[in-house]
């Protein structure tokens, strides 16, 4: 039978962020599905492979629009309009201003 040292999670530096100290201080994890969400978001969809993707998540809504326009510009540059991918902003949720 192992110790349980041996199943001790060491340190990932290639990950970025956190601390030597513990596996997990730091890390980049996911959101809690209980946590509002207070950003704005830019979101695109690619009709070539049908699919959403996030362009970038944003503190204020000119943040997110300077984005969106710099998506669209970019969109305008290197696809043609049959196929050019969607972009919109989604506004964060209400409940997310009021604790």
């Amino acid at each position: 039978m192992r110790s349980p040292s041996a199943f001790r999670t060491r340190f990932d530096s290639r990950v970025g962020g956190g601390s030597k100290a513990s596996p997990v201080r730091g890390a980049h994890l996911p959101r809690p599905l209980t946590m509002p969400d207070s950003s704005w978001r830019v979101l695109g969809y690619d009709r070539f492979a049908r699919e959403e993707y996030l362009i970038g998540e944003f503190p204020s809504r000119a943040l997110a629009e300077a984005a969106a326009r710099e998506a669209e510009r970019r969109h305008e540059l290197t696809q043609d309009a049959p196929l050019r991918d969607d972009v919109w902003i989604v506004a964060p949720d209400p409940a997310a201003d009021h604790p």
